[in-house]
């Protein structure tokens, strides 16, 4: 009877610590279970500010973006007002960013650059360079506790692309279409595959065989049409395809706006003849009807003006433009030097007949109101078809575009030529002299310099405008402002370079063109510009480059 009880006892003990137990056991599990549903919580509610505050970083580059193309210049002065923020839909979240140094170090955040125009690198934040005509945006969002920093790099070319045409566009045989970013490098190794840059093609029409690439093109850009897009087996595109992608904004220029005679320009040579043999045409120079030109046509700060069909046979050398309202045939050799640079804009069809890559070259603009071919040749340029009905056909030639080759300049005051060595060359940034008395044919970097009427000096480098000129009131000024378009991102190396060759030779030649006892060595010239670039708007020209966490 005792026994019983005693086992009784112990079964109820037994049964209540097992109890006890399982209680633990269940009460340890559920804060466990508890305590990592907190944790997922935590994480899945840090993920999600994460991915808000990025959100919120792109959301104010974007914003930063539109307030450049509202106005290009904004950022330059890199002032307080130079600001953008967003508010989130939670209070605790936003972005912001600004082109103020003094801001971002209060924010600790980076600060934005726009070096749209700039003539040369610049550092930016966190030290990182920031390449002439770019943007570089750092945008920063937040929510609650998280942060994150996104940057942005966009590329603002002179002009969009190598070649532009309203119609279709093909190309056969061997065919190369890239850009550089100096005609030197071109000069001195031909096209080299690291020397090449992204170069871009549009085709407007929106026909099914809008652009059609042989098998042996490479474009190191993308390949734009309106309409489709055919690559044969072999060809390359090494940007993006983009076909049924939209019109694209193309220039148009009518060739009678020019017309001498009907804009009342002064000193106007008339040709009487229909036939002349190697001329060299300077200033304004028009013919009443078709004109032949044999043996080559050199242009000497001219511009020639046919109001009917022209044929150039021996090719074309030398800065000027060409007008015609007809059609216009130009055929054999000619040389491409950093002093050639002309424009061709044509009416009517235009046809370029060459002997060869490397020996038939052209140098500048060709642009045509109906349609274009090219055959056996380089063009260093850019190519614009503008007839909607006219076809662009390219063949076994190279069409490479650089900055300083698209815009014919022949409207600036009296100057002065300073050259310096290219990036590309042996000493880069050694001064070499003026142009008058500088032999040398490659790697060269050309900056002017002129006078106002005030006095101060202008200096702009070759390929700008003299309206976009650094100013500067004293020689030391007018020294600096060359000293910061030949060394490049403040080059070692090129600044050495600098200071060994042109003191003091730079700043006695600087002093005896302000007192006038040494004159400027080029007259002043009042014919033509011509740039296609200021027909396209900045919305159009601008590309995203790289866009990343920081």
């Amino acid at each position: 009877m005792v026994g019983d009880v005693s086992k009784k006892s112990s079964r109820r003990g037994a049964t209540l610590g097992t109890i006890i137990l399982l209680t633990a056991v269940v009460a340890t599990l559920a804060f466990a279970v508890t305590s990592s549903s907190l944790t997922h919580l935590h994480l899945s509610q840090r993920s999600a500010n994460s991915e808000v505050a990025r959100n919120l970083a792109e959301s104010v580059i974007s914003l930063g973006l539109e307030k450049v193309l509202e106005s290009d210049d904004f950022g330059t002065v890199k002032s307080q007002a130079e600001t953008v923020t967003i508010q989130g839909f939670e209070k605790s979240s936003g972005g912001k960013l600004t082109f103020s140094p003094e801001t971002a170090t209060a924010w600790e955040a980076h600060y934005s650059t726009n070096n749209i125009d700039g003539d040369g690198a610049v550092s930016g934040s966190g030290g990182r360079l920031v390449p002439k005509n770019s943007l570089h945006l750092v945008g920063s969002g937040f929510s609650n506790d998280t942060q994150r920093t996104v940057e942005a790099f966009f590329h603002v070319p002179k002009f969009p692309f190598v070649v532009a045409t309203d119609g279709k566009f093909q190309t056969e045989g061997e065919m190369l279409i890239a850009s550089v970013e100096q005609v030197d490098e071109l000069l001195k190794n031909g096209p080299d595959d690291d020397d090449l840059r992204p170069g871009h093609i549009v085709a407007n029409s929106t026909e099914s065989d809008a652009l059609q690439l042989g098998s042996q093109t490479k474009v190191t850009g993308d390949a734009k049409s309106a309409g489709g897009v055919s690559l044969m087996t072999g060809a390359e595109v090494l940007g993006e395809v983009k076909p049924n992608a939209g019109l694209s904004k193309i220039p148009h220029y009518s060739v009678n706006d020019f017309d001498p005679q009907a804009t009342g320009k002064l000193g106007i040579q008339y040709l009487n003849s229909s036939v002349v043999n190697k001329p060299t045409y300077e200033g304004w120079v028009r013919r009443q009807g078709d004109l032949l030109v044999n043996n080559g046509l050199n242009l000497d700060s001219g511009v020639l003006f046919v109001d009917g069909d022209l044929v150039v046979t021996g090719g074309v050398q030398g800065t000027g433009a060409i007008l015609v309202t007809g059609d216009t045939y130009i055929s054999g050799r000619s040389s491409l030097s950093t002093d050639n640079v002309a424009a061709l804009v044509s009416e009517g069809d235009v046809e370029i007949q060459g002997s060869g890559k490397g020996s038939s070259l052209f140098r500048g603009l060709i642009y045509t109101n109906k349609g274009l071919r090219a055959e056996n040749v380089t063009v260093v340029g850019t190519l614009i078809v503008a007839g909607k009905e006219g076809e662009l056909t390219l063949k076994d030639s190279n069409v490479v575009y650089s900055p300083d080759s698209i815009r014919i300049d022949l409207q600036h005051s009296a100057r002065t030529a300073l050259h310096f060595v290219a990036p590309s060359g042996a000493n880069p940034g050694a001064y070499l002299g003026t142009r008058s008395n500088d032999k040398s044919h490659k790697n060269k970097k050309r900056i002017y310099v002129s006078l106002n009427e005030n006095g101060e000096f202008l200096i702009y480098p070759s390929g700008a405008d003299e309206s976009e000129a650094q100013v500067a009131a004293t020689v030391e000024e007018a020294i600096e402002a060359v000293r910061s378009l030949v060394a490049v991102g403040d080059d070692e190396k090129q600044l050495q370079a600098f200071e060994a060759s042109s003191n003091p030779r730079l700043n006695t030649l600087l002093e005896g063109l302000n007192d006038k006892t040494i004159p400027l060595e080029e007259p002043e010239v009042d014919l033509v510009t011509i740039d296609p670039s200021q027909l396209v708007g900045l919305a159009d020209k601008i590309r995203l480059v790289l866009m990343r966490d920081i």
